[in-house]
């Protein structure tokens, strides 16, 4: 399929207007919520006692683009497309309590991790017992590839893997743009795959969360003016994870090692950390600033006093792990041994970024105080 042919197929599938709809519609619930935010003294007063350790903003910016995406897909779903996407009409309802508790925390900021990490747990586990009709063959992995023939073992490991995601795409949402051109790049990977698969259906449930990610764009970067928060760095891994083992699935003859160079990213950052922190005689679910996004940042930050700036510029230099896999699937998504070199060239490169990038003292912290 080329690029003619995929127009042709969007129009078919949604009309000539309805994309711009969904935009307008995303546009507007957006602008709404910022000006909420700003005039409500209530929501405003317990958002200014928020003082988390990764954070690299000054000023109260309002968290609540998943509200925004999440509202803005189910109303297009019913209103315009629901025969399409039934499926995921009916994903969006499953996982809408652990929605609605990510929502409280990106409002009012008191919700534990404990508590996200079970509704996590709870909404992973649902996915995978009562949406998937089945999973990818996962191959020439030894041991593993055999466990994952059976049921409850690929129940538990598919479920894992959606977790990770989440806490990899939470992790990865910092910085002016990051975690959403990040997405955009993923959405792009799968694009390509869904071309290669030519199974239209597959490429057309990703414009719409690409329209979405555009619009939201817009309001964050580079200004900031507008965060997806915990519950739109939850939505978005959730669809992408839960898209990419249906398509897996569906069409065992393309590698499923594409998947891993689609979210190599989010995957890095949770692995890394884990370690990483395990081997500091940290708890792994202690938030820190060692993350590269936020070394970077404040590297850069102490040089020219510019957060803004430094926002910014961190995100356009990290684009070597947002950017690069969308690139690099288009030419290798055929061949298993050329996936395996680009998966081991990004983690090397970060590896090397990690290690050799210092970890300064919050330059934020003296800010703040005064």
């Amino acid at each position: 399929m080329d690029i003619q042919d995929l127009i042709i197929q969007i129009n078919s599938f949604y009309g000539k207007d309805n994309l711009l709809y969904l935009f307008i519609l995303a546009f507007v619930i957006s602008y709404s919520l910022i000006i909420f935010w700003r005039s409500n003294v209530f929501l405003s007063k317990f958002a200014h006692d928020y003082k988390g350790e990764q954070r690299v903003h000054l000023g109260e910016i309002s968290r609540m683009g998943g509200l925004m995406m999440f509202a803005s897909i189910l109303i297009f779903y019913h209103l315009i497309d629901e025969s399409i996407n039934a499926n995921y009409t009916y994903l969006l309802y499953m996982i809408s309590p652990f929605m609605l508790v990510s929502f409280i925390e990106d409002t009012f900021h008191n919700v534990s991790f404990k508590l996200r990490l079970f509704f996590m747990v709870i909404t992973a586990l649902t996915i995978n017992l009562y949406w998937f009709e089945a999973y990818p063959v996962i191959e020439n992995i030894p041991i593993l590839s055999h466990l994952l023939e059976f049921p409850l073992i690929a129940t538990v490991f598919f479920s894992l893997a959606l977790i990770g995601l989440m806490n990899g795409a939470n992790f990865i949402d910092g910085m002016n743009g990051l975690a959403t051109l990040f997405f955009l790049g993923a959405i792009c990977g799968c694009i390509t795959l869904s071309m290669v698969s030519n199974y239209h259906k597959d490429l057309l449930t990703l414009i719409p969360w690409a329209v979405l990610l555009i619009c939201f764009l817009i309001f964050n970067f580079p200004f900031g003016k507008f965060f997806l928060g915990d519950s739109g760095a939850y939505l978005m891994a959730i669809l992408l994870g839960v898209w990419l083992i249906d398509f897996f699935s569906r069409n065992q003859d393309i590698s499923s090692w594409n998947a891993v160079l689609i979210l190599i990213y989010p995957i890095m950052e949770v692995a890394y950390s884990t370690v990483r922190k395990i081997y500091q005689g940290k708890s792994p679910f202690f938030p820190d600033r060692q993350h590269i996004h936020i070394k970077i940042y404040d590297i850069v930050f102490t040089a020219t006093k510019k957060p803004l700036y430094a926002n910014n510029i961190t995100t356009m230099f990290l684009a070597i792990f947002w950017l690069a896999p969308a690139l690099m699937i288009q030419f290798v998504y055929f061949s298993q041994g050329a996936i395996m070199i680009c998966i081991l060239m990004i983690f090397l490169s970060y590896l090397v970024l990690n290690i050799y990038t210092p970890s300064l003292q919050n330059p934020l912290s003296s800010l703040t105080k005064n």
